[in-house]
């Protein structure tokens, strides 16, 4: 409906509501919009930071990488929103509730839903801890890094050292190979190969 086919009802009644506003939002964490468009400016910005692990860029780690910057991108909407209020509405929990009543021959039947949303702030120490998991998880926070590279590291020490060993190990073998040995093959034995009998 345009607005110019729209009059009010009454004196100061306001216009409606256009599709895509944001009149009913506050701090957007629950707006698939909203997340989505920060979320994807966090990955993007970090995913260009000099700093950024390289092997995050496997395909393999795009749903992890996803989800990590969908909790950051709602730690920062709902951090974003407690700066701008009171220290009490960072406090408040709500209750949803629906009532739905069901009406048969000779009565009704009345059925209340109730569902508890906790404050601004339990939701932003909830989303907090979601995100440095994910970060720990991924080696984006310095303690974790540490222990990836550690990892790696070790792993690259073991195959480095398997492969010295193995080096040694041949090397020895071809040492103790009898020195008639000829195009990698050992001469035969005096008894023609067989083998001395017991």
């Amino acid at each position: 409906m345009a607005d110019q086919d729209w009059t009010p009802a009454f004196p100061g009644q306001r216009p409606p509501f256009r599709p895509g506003n944001t009149a009913a939002l506050t701090h957007g964490a629950n707006s698939e919009r909203r997340v989505s468009k920060v979320a994807a400016e966090i990955e993007q910005t970090a995913r260009t930071d000099p700093a950024w692990p390289g092997y995050l860029d496997d395909p393999a780690y795009t749903a992890a990488v996803r989800s990590w910057a969908r909790s950051e991108a709602i730690v920062h909407l709902l951090g974003t929103w407690l700066d701008a209020q009171d220290i009490d509405a960072w406090m408040v929990s709500t209750v949803d509730s629906t009532t739905d009543t069901e009406k048969f021959e000779g009565g009704a039947r009345t059925r209340t839903r109730a569902r508890r949303v906790g404050s601004v702030l339990e939701q932003l120490r909830l989303w907090e801890a979601s995100a440095a998991r994910q970060r720990q998880r991924l080696g984006l926070d310095p303690l974790s890094r540490a222990r990836l590279g550690r990892d790696v590291t070790a792993q690259r020490v073991d195959l480095v050292e398997l492969l010295t060993r193995a080096a040694e190990q041949r090397d020895r073998d071809a040492a103790s190979a009898p020195d008639a040995a000829v195009g990698g093959r050992s001469a035969p034995s005096e008894d023609g190969g067989k083998g001395a009998s017991r």
